[in-house]
Parts: structure tokens; sequence; C-alpha cells
């Protein structure tokens, strides 16, 4: 699709898959050390998705986005908020004792993580302003969605994009131990908080 434009992924880590059509290419580099290693105005569209939890600098990112963009590029940025809602309410929209309590505690569990490290968990309710304030963007426009994790949509799309979100979520409880157990809490401790995220994710009752 598209053979005549030139596709550059980046990521971290090699996890890209070994065959992509040639006009594909991965590139392996930190945006955390490293200036973005491109000329100025070099493409035409950039796509950053969900990756907010790792930018130490958010603000020089966006910085180092426009430089690489040529003038009149677009820029794409999908961001998504940690706060988390369930059954249409924030966590202080239940009485106490009440609600998923344990999904809840997970994620504040890896707020309260990812800010010790010095990462701004604040960026998505932030990212117009923080892309206004860069002064190299215009026609700035935010939209705001819904992701369901579960499976309670009707739509047949959007129930889709709740079992997808519904799997990556049963991934992501256990795999974020390591990071909890570094910030010093204790492993049984850990242990419990992913094991009531998970009996919440389970939780049909909970969307």
């Amino acid at each position: 699709m598209f053979p005549s434009v030139q596709v550059t992924g980046v990521d971290l880590a090699p996890i890209q898959y070994m065959e992509v059509p040639p006009n594909c290419k991965f590139e392996i580099w930190d945006a955390n050390t490293d200036d973005m290693p491109y000329d100025d105005g070099h493409f035409d569209l950039v796509h950053v998705r969900a990756v907010h939890t790792g930018i130490l600098d958010y603000p020089q990112f966006l910085q180092q986005v426009g430089r690489i963009l040529r003038p009149g590029g677009l820029v794409l940025l999908v961001e998504p908020d940690l706060r988390q809602w369930a059954n249409n309410k924030s966590e202080l929209g239940f009485k106490h004792g009440a609600g998923p309590r344990g999904w809840f505690t997970f994620w504040e569990t890896y707020c309260s993580c990812l800010s010790a490290i010095g990462i701004d968990i604040t960026v998505p309710q932030r990212l117009k302003k923080l892309l206004e304030e860069t002064n190299m963007f215009e026609q700035i426009v935010e939209l705001e969605g819904e992701i369901p994790v579960g499976f309670y949509p009707r739509q047949r799309a959007v129930l889709t994009v709740g079992q997808l979100q519904w799997m990556a979520h049963d991934l992501l409880l256990p795999a974020l131990k390591p990071m909890f157990v570094l910030m010093d809490l204790q492993e049984v401790t850990v242990d419990q908080i992913i094991m009531n995220a998970q009996r919440d994710l389970y939780d049909m009752t909970f969307k």
C-alpha cells in the first residue's frame, strides 16, 4: 500500500517484524538521549503513539518533532490518559470500598512509579497546551475518545477494540511487576496489587 511513500519506524528495542515492505525501514534509538537523527524538515508526516510514559522531557521531544517536520507537514499525536474510569465514573465516584479498587490501585501505583523516575504523567491532559507552547505548530486540533477495556461494547468495531485492549491489559498487569519491585515495593505487596487488578479485569460487571 502506498509504495511511493518512504516509511521510517523508530523504537527503543528491536521488536520489529523481520520482513517489512521494501519502502519501510526500522531504526533503533533513544529519544531521551539523542537528538532525532534527521535533517530539519525531513518528514511530511510524523506519527507518535503512546510514548509519553518513556519520555523524560516531553516539551523537548515536541521541539524535535517540530524540527524534523517540513513546513505544512502533519503531526499526529496519540497519548492515552492514565486516569482510569469504570462504569462512567472515576475512583472518586464510587463509595468507600465499592468499585474496582484493585484496578484503580494498580494504576495509581504505576503512576507513582513513573513520577518517581521523572515521567510527567499529565502530558496527555496538557498535550494541546504543550504543542502551543513550542510555537512550532499551527491549526492544532484536539480530539478525545474513550477506549473500552473488555467485552461489553455492542458495536462490532468498538467491541474489537475492547477485546484487544483487554488482552493487552491482561499481559500488561504482570509485566509491570519488575518496575514496581524496583521502586522498593515488597514483592508480596506487588503480587497482591496485580492479583487484585486482575480480579477486576476479569469481573465483567465493570466496564
